[in-house]
């Protein structure tokens, strides 16, 4: 069967960034693919950066980390996460690495492989600051919680003065950990933002996530050239010429202000792709709606733009390509979605 929707996945290109950042960082990577691989897929996107030489992958919940080990990648798997009591059992048999987040849970705990977690100021979980003695008065009693790591989350990581003093609260809890005589095994604390501003963050590994997949969510001239990982492509279904006046999607909000050659494609919110342009309308003279596009949803075909017409609907999004009459049925159109948006029913297409 031919897709009319897909995303497309480059492995090679997976691969090259994580070998890539591997290099600048200097220090092993522990990598992140919790949501589906951001959108990519998690078991594709799992087995490259294992192959790579990941340290460990790190996933968000028990599910996720269940999949990535039935698909037979055996990396070490850490659950970002604190694991629910009733699923704490089964995550130790599998040999996950688990998170413990808290000192009242240290004595229900089944033995296995922890990464304590510390709340440097992000304030979702987290053990604090002034718990660490009461943490390590509770593990000294149960040796078979066996600690080989620790980490934090920084809450700002585009800014210094935050993020420097949260490493510094992490640090200290590192220290008073050693002091009562608690090996913090591995330490870890930059994520990709971190990691590429503030190199004193690195530490023993680094979590990297966005950046992995081609993508910084910061500013920083130290980050290595990315290759893109990821396109959202749909096939055109259907070709109209309607006229000038007629009017286009739902609430007939675009009323057309010449000929226009309309191209329909099977996408819409229910996908992932945005769910209304809120932009110009076709009423409008034509000089305001070029000066406006940045405002409306655009695709491209082979390099080069349509606007999206009217409302973007459950399903389907139509196009203005008058100006491209090249495009046909059966025509790719390569789609501006969020990945974290993109639906999991979108079929990933693995590419290297």
């Amino acid at each position: 069967m031919t897709p009319d929707l897909w995303i497309e996945v480059s492995n090679s290109a997976l691969r090259q960034n994580f070998q890539t950042l591997q290099s600048a960082v200097g220090v092993p990577v522990i990598a992140v693919v919790k949501a589906r691989g951001y959108g990519h897929d998690l078991v594709a996107a799992g087995k490259v950066f294992a192959e790579a030489g990941a340290a460990i992958l790190a996933v968000t919940r028990l599910d996720e980390a269940i999949a990535l080990q039935d698909a037979g990648i055996t990396a070490r798997v850490l659950i970002l996460t604190p694991t629910l009591p009733e699923n704490r059992a089964l995550a130790a048999e599998r040999g996950f690495i688990q998170t413990l987040d808290s000192v009242s849970v240290v004595s229900s705990l089944p033995a296995g492989e922890y990464h304590i977690k510390i709340d440097s100021g992000m304030g979702r979980l987290g053990v604090l600051p002034n718990e660490i003695s009461a943490l390590a008065t509770a593990l000294k009693a149960r040796r078979e919680v066996r600690i080989t790591g620790t980490f934090t989350h920084f809450a700002q990581a585009s800014n210094r003065s935050v993020t420097l003093a949260a490493l510094a609260r992490y640090e200290a809890a590192i220290g008073e950990l050693k002091s009562a005589g608690i090996n913090p095994g591995m330490r870890h604390a930059a994520n990709s933002v971190a990691a590429f501003t503030y190199p004193e963050t690195r530490l023993d590994a680094v979590r990297l996530g966005t950046v992995l997949y081609g993508q910084f969510p910061g500013a920083s001239d130290k980050v290595p050239k990315l290759q893109p990982t990821w396109r959202a492509l749909a096939r055109v279904i259907a070709i109209r010429d309607l006229p000038k006046g007629a009017t286009v999607g739902y609430g007939a909000e675009v009323t057309l202000c010449r000929p226009t050659r309309v191209a329909v494609l099977p996408v819409g919110f229910s996908d992932g792709f945005t769910l209304s342009p809120d932009g110009p309308r076709r009423r409008m003279p034509l000089p305001k709606v070029l000066v406006d596009r940045k405002r409306v949803p655009t695709v491209k075909f082979n390099g080069k733009s349509a606007l999206t017409l009217g409302r973007i609907s459950m399903q389907l999004t139509s196009v203005d390509v008058t100006e491209l009459p090249e495009v046909t049925v059966g025509s790719i159109a390569e789609i501006p979605m969020l990945r974290l948006a993109a639906s999991e029913g979108i079929c990933r297409v693995l590419v290297d």
